[in-house]
């Protein structure tokens, strides 16, 4: 086994992102950290380093305990890092804030620029109320 990976790799690997284009582009959008910095997808990760990340607005931070290139099952996985005390804290609270978001009709999706199915709904209430 190897001694360093890629971080996009092992990203992949342990099942964090669904896919390698997704964990390179949470990457590159500054989403993942190792040991509190920012991190290229190319950077080399080590047993023991701790990774800070941002998935569907829901923080997580984890300690790499095992390096894999390679996809593994969900249970292998599963060993090959340990979320820590401050990630599982992070998650837990950012997903009750999305559950009182939802109780409170409040949108979970960030604030932008409406799709094309949004913006046809605003027309129709639009012209209902005029």
């Amino acid at each position: 086994m190897a001694d360093s990976v890629r971080l996009d790799k092992w990203l992949w690997a342990v099942r964090l992102f669904k896919t390698r284009k997704l964990a390179q582009e949470a990457i590159s959008r500054g989403r993942v950290k190792v040991d509190g910095s920012p991190a290229k997808a190319s950077r080399s990760l080590r047993v023991g380093q701790t990774v800070a990340l941002e998935k569907l607005a829901v923080r997580d931070e984890v300690m790499v305990a095992g390096l894999s290139e390679k996809r593994v099952s969900a249970s292998e996985a599963a060993e090959l890092y340990r979320r820590t005390d401050r990630g599982a804290a992070m998650q837990a609270e950012d997903i009750e804030k999305r559950r009182l978001q939802r109780l409170m009709n409040q949108p979970v999706a960030p604030d932008g620029r409406p799709g094309k199915h949004a913006r046809d709904v605003l027309r129709k209430a639009k012209r209902r109320q005029s």
